[in-house]
């Protein structure tokens, strides 16, 4: 009889999802591309739904349970138990949270492309550095399985040359990428958060 406390605690999450967790479709670029048992939860007062590490869930994806109801991919990371793996965190916005991100985003978008307006909206809480924003989209776009992923790296490229001076930050300079944001709208808000604490550091 084995005491190895891995194969206790992973078998605790494997029985608790037996026992109560539900079907999730993962709705992908608008097509059902898999559907997989899910145990929603908290942790340290965060809201996640964990499934077995094998699942193939992206950041960007939508989860769909079976009454309907959509939650957006912000986040994932393994969760792991004496080294090894022991189940996928799925971290969540709602649909009524997400869709309630996303109305600030055009006004946001005005202010950052007319650079020299003195008018930012409110920005004395932004902790956030532009640096940390920067790298956390590299990784959201690395990650991704977008057809449009060699455009999003170009985005990401021009972002970085103009937090580096090497490039003005102009009006309508990432008009020419709308067609492909409004295709990959779930890479809009780390991309004006990474504007966002740019510009803060710099009016």
């Amino acid at each position: 009889m084995s005491n190895n406390p891995f194969n206790s605690l992973s078998n605790v999450f494997e029985k608790l999802l037996k026992s109560n967790g539900q079907e999730f479709h993962v709705e992908r670029d608008n097509e059902i591309i898999a559907t997989y048992d899910g145990l929603a939860n908290t942790s340290n007062g965060e809201k996640y739904i964990g499934f077995r590490t094998t699942a193939d869930i992206k950041l960007g994806d939508w989860l769909i349970n079976s009454v309907g109801e959509r939650f957006y991919v912000r986040d994932k990371n393994i969760n792991y138990i004496a080294g090894k793996p022991n189940k996928l965190k799925i971290l969540y916005d709602t649909e009524a949270e997400y869709n309630n991100k996303q109305v600030s985003i055009p006004s946001t978008v005005y202010n950052i492309e007319t650079a020299n307006s003195p008018v930012f909206g409110n920005y004395n809480n932004v902790s956030i550095s532009y640096n940390q924003s920067l790298s956390s989209l590299k990784n959201i776009v690395q990650n991704s399985d977008s057809p449009d992923k060699e455009e999003l790296q170009e985005i990401v490229n021009l972002l970085e040359m103009i937090i580096n001076n090497k490039v003005p930050a102009s009006k309508g300079i990432f008009s020419k990428f709308s067609d492909v944001m409004k295709r990959n709208s779930w890479i809009t808000n780390p991309l004006m958060s990474a504007i966002f604490s740019w510009l803060t550091n710099h009016i």
